[in-house]
């Protein structure tokens, strides 16, 4: 099992950049080889949405989300043919204007025996990856300053 966590600042406001991260549906035109994506339940609290990861191998997982608006998203692995924990949270933070404190942290665990030194390193490369390419959304869906805001689809 892996765990790590990164921290950046993103320079659209809290709101917006909840509305990207909740926005499950929309993860396979952003997110480098996730393919599919079906909230198979959403109730006031969270969701539990089943995605479809094509890395080198097909890897399907269904989670369990806890959503609070504007604070924080948080996640549990519930099922899936490789993983055997995916647990993860954003932690959202108001820095006043348009800028966001966020903080990602994911911990994961393969069904398969995966060395721990590959682990460590599979998780330090795809965390930031992960992270940077929620930032870039935000920053394309909601650029800074309003200029040109684009409306989401």
């Amino acid at each position: 099992m892996a765990q790590a966590t990164e921290q950046t600042i993103v320079r659209v406001s809290i709101q917006d950049f909840y509305s990207v991260i909740s926005d499950y549906n929309r993860y396979p035109e952003f997110v480098d080889g996730m393919t599919e994506c079906t909230i198979l339940e959403r109730k006031k609290s969270g969701c539990k949405v089943k995605f479809v990861l094509d890395l080198m191998k097909k890897v399907d997982y269904t989670i369990q989300t806890v959503e609070k608006p504007g604070k924080s998203l948080e996640w549990t692995l519930l099922e899936s043919n490789l993983l055997r924990k995916n647990n993860g949270s954003w932690h959202l933070k108001a820095l006043g204007g348009d800028e966001t404190e966020v903080t990602y942290s994911l911990e994961v665990g393969f069904g398969l025996f995966v060395p721990g030194f590959i682990m460590d390193q599979l998780t330090k490369q795809m965390l930031p990856k992960m992270l940077a390419s929620f930032v870039d959304r935000a920053e394309v869906l909601f650029p800074p300053n309003g200029a040109g805001k684009k409306k989401r689809k």
